[in-house]
């Protein structure tokens, strides 16, 4: 599947400083819009360098891209779907030590939660089903998935990308393709 694939949008206003909504994040504190090193618009996709990452990325257009030099976040408009990057040291764990750990505190907040660990594309995985929040409205319960990957640093063992994906259980398929080709495009810095 090409990046275009999932474009919300043929143009890189989310992906502006100066887009009202990032914009406000950032008043807020909550991080900055990485530099854009460079668009593809038959692709429908913007390369970013994000510190956070020590990595430059490709993103779909339409998506909002936020870095604040701890995490990378990337969200749809409609902040339904979320992907949190972060890089983390796996202090000589194991990979099944990190996703038992991270489906322990799981269970340990929402019991009733599915869970599974699993190998996608090269990549230690848990994915999580049935994750309770309450709903705009104040009244009503929404369930939503959560998939880890764990992406290796080239170059740098033991330090791995933490990908946490959120997202409605009707989006999980779609959101991960996007995820695939996210990860795909990956160059480390440094």
């Amino acid at each position: 599947m090409p990046m275009a694939d999932f474009a919300l949008a043929d143009n890189v206003d989310t992906l502006r400083r100066e887009h009202p909504f990032n914009a406000r994040l950032a008043a807020q504190g909550l991080g900055q819009v990485p530099n854009l090193a460079g668009v593809d618009l038959e692709n429908l996709s913007a390369t970013m360098t994000c510190a956070a990452m020590a990595a430059i990325l490709t993103v779909p257009m339409g998506w909002h891209v936020l870095d604040d030099h701890q995490r990378v976040l990337i969200f749809d408009p409609d902040q339904t779907r979320q992907i949190e990057m972060k890089l983390v040291d796996s202090e000589g764990r194991t990979n099944e030590e990190i996703l038992e750990n991270i489906a322990a505190q799981i269970a340990g907040y929402y019991p009733e939660c599915k869970w599974a660990t699993m190998d996608l594309g090269g990549m230690p995985t848990l994915a999580v089903r049935g994750i309770p929040l309450l709903g705009d409205d104040g009244q009503t319960t929404v369930y939503l998935d959560q998939v880890f990957l764990y992406k290796a640093r080239e170059r740098s063992p033991g330090w791995f990308a933490e990908v946490r994906v959120t997202m409605a259980p009707e989006d999980t398929v779609k959101t991960l393709d996007m995820v695939e080709l996210i990860l795909q495009s990956i160059h480390w810095v440094g």
